[in-house]
């Protein structure tokens, strides 16, 4: 009898220890898809950019889009997606260097494929309007 309630005890035990080591690897657990860290984007596309999240979440200065005059850059804030949307109009000269001043000029070209930026220095060059 004092056997049978023993294993009893040892069995709940093991069940609980082995369902912390389960918890507590996916609270460690690091989403591949996220950026820890800030990233320095300069934009040397020759357009005015406009890069934003695929999933049309803020990002984590709670700003949805930043804008990139051409020759100046900004920073991604920290955990932001590793793939972005980015969106690229013509040049005008009312675009500021200021990343929360959207773009003025007329809408060139929505990139379909998604920006990666994984890195704490990106560029967008004019090779990346094309794709």
């Amino acid at each position: 009898m004092l056997l049978e309630v023993l294993m009893k005890y040892v069995n709940s035990g093991l069940v609980f220890v082995a369902s912390m080591f389960i918890f507590s690897g996916m609270v460690e657990a690091k989403d591949e898809n996220l950026y820890s860290g800030d990233s320095y984007l300069i934009n040397e596309s020759r357009y005015c950019a406009d890069v934003y999240r695929k999933d049309k979440q803020a990002f984590s200065n709670n700003r949805m889009h930043i804008y990139f005059k051409d020759d100046s850059g900004d920073i991604i804030p920290k955990n932001h997606p590793v793939y972005l949307k980015v969106d690229f109009y013509k040049n005008d000269s009312r675009d500021s260097n200021v990343a929360t001043v959207p773009c003025h000029g007329e809408l060139y070209k929505r990139r379909s494929k998604h920006l990666k930026i994984e890195t704490p220095l990106a560029a967008l060059v004019t090779d990346d309007v094309g794709q």
